[in-house]
């Protein structure tokens, strides 16, 4: 199985945590499987065009890690 981690906002955790009540869940990780596989279900059903164009580049808008833990791509592959 597939690790996916993620950072979530507070309001993100106060979402997540009504739709574990409401669901009976314990684990904030089976939350979020729930969650996404419900949205991908939805989102099945429904014919939609995704223009990705729209959030292309949208990570340079933001400042990049001043204090990376690796200097370039080699040093990150080398041990």
């Amino acid at each position: 199985m597939s690790q996916f981690n993620i950072n979530i906002t507070p309001d993100f955790e106060k979402d997540l945590e009504k739709y574990m009540k409401k669901q009976g869940l314990k684990q904030k990780s089976e939350a979020i499987r729930r969650a996404v596989h419900e949205a991908v279900e939805r989102l099945s059903r429904k014919k939609i065009e995704y223009n990705f164009k729209d959030i292309l580049g949208i990570a340079s808008q933001y400042p990049q890690n001043q204090h990376p833990k690796f200097q370039s791509e080699d040093e990150l592959w080398e041990k």
